[in-house]
């Protein structure tokens, strides 16, 4: 047997219709105890007040108020007084509430007992606080919920990140290999059939020759437009477009509307990957020139000794206020992995004179 929830405005109707019949009951009694007319009148404003209690506490509270000083009825009013607490998020407003709850429950009779005082003065104050901490809770439980719900939300997202993540690092390795082995084999074969070709007197084998080497071909033309869409979706690299290598560097600087003196010298053997570095250092460098430090001046030097190729681009202080262009502050982290997959080292810090000075080391 399955239990199945009721829709929610069936249940929000129920306990309307619950907390409305105890109020109404309670304001029975004051006619059974001879109240007047008025007490019956303000009872039965107050129970129709709680209609709405949730729209408009401080009004169904207001609503409670007569009934409560005529003591015609408390239910009302402690309902009244819970949803106040329950939907008001200042507390100022909630201790006002409480304090005029606990002045319409207590009432000094002259010449009373202690006993009868302190009686007097439980009861006011265990009305007055009892549905107040009631509302908080629930308040509070509502918070609490909206909370785990957003975290769950955010360990949802972060576990679809991480998915994701590893699905672009298999494309990744995918890619690689489809390079590295696939590509490699298929242009063995292509190159082994047109020796075939030109060597084989027979049509039939050249022909096949033919064929064998155009389909290889194909497969290669095929395969690179594949590993592009992979290299692309695992982050491998920047798609097909041409990297950069030393001989960019010259038109990176004229492109740069920098004042800018430079002495760049780059060993010949120096390979295709640390020309992307060299040329990715001093880009990133003179990006934050103009993000940091417009005005400034720059200098750009590197020495080659002992084998170890060193950059240094110094920026001196600025002239003028910095732009406020957004930034992620991931590129000198980037710089730095990308120095040290290379077997060099790179150092950014502040100079002495309000300018920033960025050194690249790796092996030349």
């Amino acid at each position: 047997m399955t239990f199945t929830r009721p829709h929610p405005a069936v249940i929000t109707a129920v306990i309307d219709v619950a907390v409305i019949g105890a109020s109404l009951a309670d304001g029975l009694l004051t006619v059974v105890d001879g109240g007047s007319a008025a007490a019956i009148a303000c009872a039965v404003i107050a129970s129709a007040g709680l209609l709405v209690r949730r729209r408009f506490p401080i009004v169904a509270f207001a609503l409670t108020l007569p009934g409560l000083f005529l003591s015609a009825t408390v239910v009302a009013a402690a309902v009244a007084t819970c949803s106040v607490a329950r939907r008001t998020p200042r507390l100022g407003v909630v201790g006002v509430v409480a304090a005029v709850v606990f002045v319409g429950n207590f009432s000094y009779i002259g010449n009373a007992s202690v006993s009868s005082l302190l009686v007097n003065l439980t009861y006011s104050t265990i009305m007055a606080l009892g549905p107040v901490a009631l509302g908080r809770l629930m308040r509070v439980r509502v918070e609490l919920s909206d909370k785990i719900e957003a975290l769950n939300a955010a360990r949802q997202h972060e576990a679809d990140a991480v998915a994701e993540h590893v699905l672009s690092q298999e494309r990744a390795r995918l890619a690689r290999e489809m390079h590295d082995v696939v590509s490699h084999q298929v242009s063995l074969i292509a190159v082994q059939a047109g020796v075939l070709r030109v060597r084989s007197d027979d049509d039939a084998v050249t022909a096949g020759a033919e064929k064998i080497r155009s389909l290889a071909v194909e497969t290669l033309d095929e395969l690179r437009q594949m590993v592009s869409v992979l290299r692309a979706a695992g982050g491998l690299g920047e798609g097909t477009r041409p990297q950069p290598t030393g001989q960019d560097i010259d038109t990176l600087i004229a492109e740069s509307g920098i004042s800018i003196r430079h002495e760049i010298a780059l060993p010949t053997t120096l390979s295709a990957a640390a020309q992307r570095a060299v040329f990715r250092t001093i880009q990133e460098a003179l990006t934050n020139v103009r993000k940091h430090a417009p005005g400034a001046t720059v200098t750009i030097a590197t020495t080659t000794t002992n084998g170890v190729l060193r950059l240094a681009i110094t920026n001196s202080s600025t002239t003028s206020a910095p732009l406020g262009l957004p930034s992620a502050g991931h590129g000198l982290i980037g710089l730095t992995e990308r120095a040290e997959h290379l077997g060099g080292t790179l150092t950014a810090a502040p100079t002495g004179t309000g300018g920033f000075r960025i050194e690249l080391a790796i092996p030349a």
